[in-house]
């Protein structure tokens, strides 16, 4: 268990290299595997979350904390007009 902890705590030391190096191996592989794209990236993307270096929303901010996480089941947040 001793080389696994190490691994973690490099992996905690250096987040913005691990991931680079995911997604060059992530590029090296759809070079050699065209064609498998969205597997490939669909694998890079479980690595980082394994790894902790998931990519932040497509906003490329993390949301701020505070509930601004809209209602479950497509309902409309209070105060907000009807879409249609």
């Amino acid at each position: 268990m001793a080389l696994l902890d190490k691994i973690k705590d490099l992996l905690g030391k250096n987040p913005d290299q691990v991931n680079k190096v995911i997604d060059k191996a992530g590029s090296a592989a759809k070079g050699k595997f065209a064609g498998h794209e969205d597997k490939i990236d669909q694998a890079v993307n479980k690595v980082k979350d394994v790894t902790g270096g998931a990519n932040p929303p497509a906003g490329g901010t993390t949301p701020p904390a505070g509930g601004t996480t809209p209602p479950a089941g497509g309902e409309a947040t209070p105060g907000t007009p009807p879409q249609g």
